[in-house]
């Protein structure tokens, strides 16, 4: 969490608003999977050297603390999917250590996204878990986002999540 308080401390002095995604938000709503790095979304990108620049709009530092160096990839959402960072990032709400992280509907849909495996394991944990995820909310915030065509696009995959949250294989 130092590293998290290092970036935010160079995220103020810049004015630029960040929150909580990945693994490490996984984490905070409950998630199992550990996770090697911190993953953020930012209003825009850190003013301070990259490590790597990626072409979705994001880049990745490392921040020095001690002897070690923690890797963390900041997004700024400068591709196609600017309008959901956006949004996610403007319904962020403070974790008890004062650190912002994204709603539980918005990790879901910007897991979607990404569209890797170990993020749609995340997805059907969060959907898992009683009371955390509000489903009508989840397909509001992508009509809003994108229209009801956009909810089209969205929809059969998100079913398909949520099927896979009805059954247990263990």
């Amino acid at each position: 969490m130092r590293a998290v308080k290092k970036y935010a401390a160079h995220a103020k002095k810049h004015n630029i608003e960040f929150a909580l995604v990945g693994g490490i938000a996984m984490h905070f709503y409950g998630g199992p999977r550990l996770t090697k790095d911190v993953d953020i979304i930012a209003s825009e990108v850190l003013p301070i050297e990259a490590e790597r620049r990626f072409g979705f709009g994001g880049e990745r530092y490392r921040f020095q603390l001690g002897g070690c160096k923690f890797p963390m990839t900041g997004l700024c959402g400068c591709d196609e999917a600017r309008g959901f960072y956006e949004k996610a990032l403007e319904e962020a709400y403070p974790l008890s250590n004062g650190l912002p992280i994204v709603t539980a509907e918005w990790l879901i849909i910007l897991k979607y996204i990404a569209g890797r495996f170990k993020d749609q394991q995340d997805a059907v944990f969060l959907l898992k878990q009683k009371g955390l995820v509000n489903r009508k909310l989840i397909r509001k915030k992508i009509t809003d986002t994108l229209g009801p065509t956009g909810w089209a696009a969205f929809a059969a995959g998100l079913k398909r999540w949520y099927l896979l949250n009805s059954f247990s294989f263990f």
